[in-house]
């Protein structure tokens, strides 16, 4: 019985520990970056920059960049072309359920992209693109407020 009684006191005392304990090991929200930025290359290998350790061709202002932000050593690609790689970095979502997996597929429409995401949250984008695969024509610029693209072919093909 004293095992029973010292067992209900312990509940007792950490039913009521319990909430200052939940406030006391919450995480601090951190706050918002000011800035996001993806800086995304493609065909690019990593052996080609000096932030990787080539000596030979150095890129200090990519290094200089990356020394600021996050800098990935190991990635995989969801696919082998640039459309279905950037539809899933972009969404979320494998090219199974995204479905921009052909030469002219485009984002699906009932896929909140990053862009649109942010924006939900007050931020403002720009894409800059000289890639034709990730065109306005495809979907890519939905949720950008800005979208340059550096190339004059607007149709696929």
């Amino acid at each position: 019985m004293t095992f029973l009684a010292y067992a209900c006191n312990r509940r007792r005392i950490a039913a009521c520990l319990l909430p200052l304990l939940v406030v006391a090991c919450e995480e601090p929200v951190a706050p918002r970056p000011a800035n996001v930025v993806l800086y995304i290359v493609d065909t690019l290998r990593r052996d080609s920059l000096s932030i990787y350790g080539n000596e030979q061709v150095p890129t200090p202002r990519l290094d200089e960049f990356a020394s600021r932000g996050v800098v990935f050593d190991e990635a995989a690609s969801p696919s082998s072309w640039t459309r279905a790689s950037m539809a899933t970095l972009l969404t979320g979502f494998d090219p199974p359920r995204h479905g921009a997996v052909d030469r002219r597929d485009t984002l699906p429409r009932d896929l909140p992209t990053l862009a649109e995401r942010l924006a939900e949250h007050g931020y403002q984008s720009a894409f800059v693109t000289a890639n034709p695969n990730v065109a306005s024509f495809f979907g890519f610029d939905r949720g950008i407020d800005e979208m340059v693209e550096l190339f004059s072919r607007r149709q696929p093909g």
